[in-house]
């Protein structure tokens, strides 16, 4: 149906030796995860916020797949969100465990607030070194102005517009699994 057009983003690698687990990897994440995802926050008017994370675990060994040893794979927050650390024999890096703490921080403002920014009553940052970054709301506009908040070890950034030229291409295929 589609086969020639996600071929033509997503080109095979044809030199000897070629591995196209990366392309298979970048179309399954933009088609199943990334895409979907910006399109049905285009689709409500309610509040809402977007992140996406830019961390790979320094204790990588806990992973089952090799392939996410070194890559940012599906579900890994959450090791920073419920704060790991405690239940296993690996160690946070110090950036980690700032990043566990915002993580925290965010949640946390979610549930009493229903938004990540502002300070709470009970639960404050504790690490001198965290810098808060206001995380803004994802805002359509008619699809024209959105902002997601990049997570990383390193500090949290705000991204304009993240994603926009792959998720238009499949939102004119208008193939996501809704019609399967």
């Amino acid at each position: 149906m589609h086969y020639n057009k996600v071929l033509e983003q997503y080109p095979e690698c044809t030199e000897p030796g070629c591995d196209n687990r990366e392309n298979l990897n970048h179309l399954a994440t933009e088609y199943l995860f990334t895409c979907p995802q910006r399109k049905a926050l285009n689709s409500t008017a309610l509040d809402r916020w977007w992140y996406i994370l830019n961390q790979t675990w320094s204790f990588y060994e806990v992973w089952e797949q090799p392939q996410c040893f070194y890559r940012v794979c599906h579900a890994a927050e959450l090791a920073y969100l419920f704060n790991v650390e405690p239940l296993t024999t690996f160690e946070y890096t110090e950036e980690e465990k700032v990043l566990s703490e915002r993580f925290a921080w965010y949640w946390t403002n979610f549930a009493k607030r229903a938004h990540p920014n502002g300070k709470t009553s009970k639960y404050e940052l504790t690490s001198e070194n965290v810098q808060e970054t206001q995380w803004p709301q994802f805002n359509n506009n008619g699809g024209a102005n959105y902002q997601a908040l990049q997570i990383r070890a390193a500090g949290d950034f705000v991204m304009d517009r993240p994603y926009e030229e792959i998720c238009r291409f499949w939102d004119e295929l208008d193939a996501y699994a809704e019609h399967y």
